[in-house]
Parts: structure tokens; C-alpha cells; sequence
């Protein structure tokens, strides 16, 4: 997550790197790491999923593209 996530703009990949998961409980360890993620860069428009940049799988893509064309 801290090399090729997306992640808010509020948080530091350098403070992040810092952080030891393992003196946090179970808990606060997972509110820390799903806070990370800048939701905004779940979706990937069909036009961009086969820009290697959003490493979308074959598999996915087609999924995708099957489950565009049933709803249309």
C-alpha cells in the first residue's frame, strides 16, 4: 500500500513507513490502514482498464465489460 496505493493526500507514505502495526492493537491497526486509501481511485473508468498504470486483470476486464453490456 505505501509503494503503489492510492493514498489520501492527508496522509505521509514517510509517516506511514514509520508507524509499527505491531505495538498497535488489533483494532487501531486496522482503522490506521483503512483510513489510508484515497477511495476516489477504487473506480476505474472502462475506457482506462487497460492502462497498465491501474493494473486491471484480464479476467476483471471482462467481467467488467460483460456485466456494461447486460445493463445497457
Amino acid at each position: 500500500m505505501i509503494d503503489g496505493g492510492y493514498l489520501r493526500h492527508q496522509i505521509s507514505r514517510d509517516e506511514l513507513q514509520q508507524v509499527d502495526l505491531s505495538e498497535l492493537s488489533l483494532e487501531d491497526a486496522k482503522a490506521l490502514l483503512l483510513g489510508c486509501p484515497d477511495l476516489n481511485h477504487l473506480y476505474v473508468n472502462v475506457g482506462d482498464m487497460s492502462d497498465p498504470t491501474f493494473e486491471v486483470s484480464e479476467k476483471d476486464q471482462t467481467i467488467n465489460r460483460d456485466f456494461q453490456e447486460e445493463g445497457a
